[in-house]
């Protein structure tokens, strides 16, 4: 396929090959959505995203660039087989994508988890990438922070217990969070019924003003006070 390829606005899904063993399916599916014209970027979301997350990304570049976000495998509409995720499996699963689309050669765009498949993607494929963007992607070692969350660890593991504890949690939360009176700011403004409703930026804020003093000056009694 060509560098430069254009796609009207599409959203489907494709099924593609994927090796995960005896007892799952020889194929997965994959949902994309793909929209724009010029090179292909293939667009990667973070954990507990999806491929939706980058549309107000595909907005603003789809003129100049094939935007391709996808659901990587085991979110969103993708195939959520009962497998161990890890990071190769979403490599794998990644490169059968773009065989079944016939990109020869792609940008990779990845954000949180999906920078960590992007990275991986690029050490296993490079003569597939021919550019790397990382968006505080996860998979990056860091001492200080090894070990901090290991008490969640049990939650990894999964079973009744887990998930009934989960369940429970959900419900007693609400009841032992405590709302937050809000209070008016001091000097911002009130709007009438008849203004519109309020934008993004509509409110803002203003301190109240306190009037100036005017200056006096110290006389010491040796010098006198400057002329006003």
């Amino acid at each position: 396929m060509p560098l430069t390829i254009a796609y009207i606005v599409t959203d489907r899904t494709i099924q593609v090959p994927l090796a995960l063993g005896p007892q799952q399916a020889a194929t997965q599916a994959a949902q994309i959505s793909m929209v724009g014209e010029g090179p292909p970027v293939l667009m990667l979301h973070g954990f507990l995203g999806d491929r939706t997350c980058w549309q107000p990304l595909v907005d603003g570049v789809s003129d100049q660039y094939c935007c391709v976000s996808l659901d990587l495998l085991g979110f969103g509409a993708s195939g959520q087989p009962q497998i161990r995720y890890d990071v190769p499996t979403e490599v794998a699963f990644v490169e059968a994508v773009r065989s079944h689309l016939g990109l020869e050669q792609l940008y990779l765009v990845g954000h949180s988890f999906g920078g960590w498949v992007a990275a991986a993607y690029a050490i296993a494929h490079p003569e597939r990438v021919r550019g790397l963007l990382l968006a505080a992607p996860a998979g990056i070692r860091d001492d200080e922070f090894c070990g901090r969350y290991d008490y969640l660890r049990p939650l990894l593991t999964g079973g009744p217990w887990i998930d009934w504890g989960l369940r429970l949690a959900g419900l007693v939360a609400p009841c032992l969070a405590r709302p937050r009176p809000s209070t008016p700011c001091a000097g911002s403004a009130r709007r009438s019924s008849a203004s519109p409703p309020p934008g993004p930026f509509y409110w803002i804020a203003s301190a109240p003003k306190t009037p100036s003093t005017p200056w006096k000056p110290k006389s010491t009694g040796s010098r006198p006070p400057p002329p006003s």
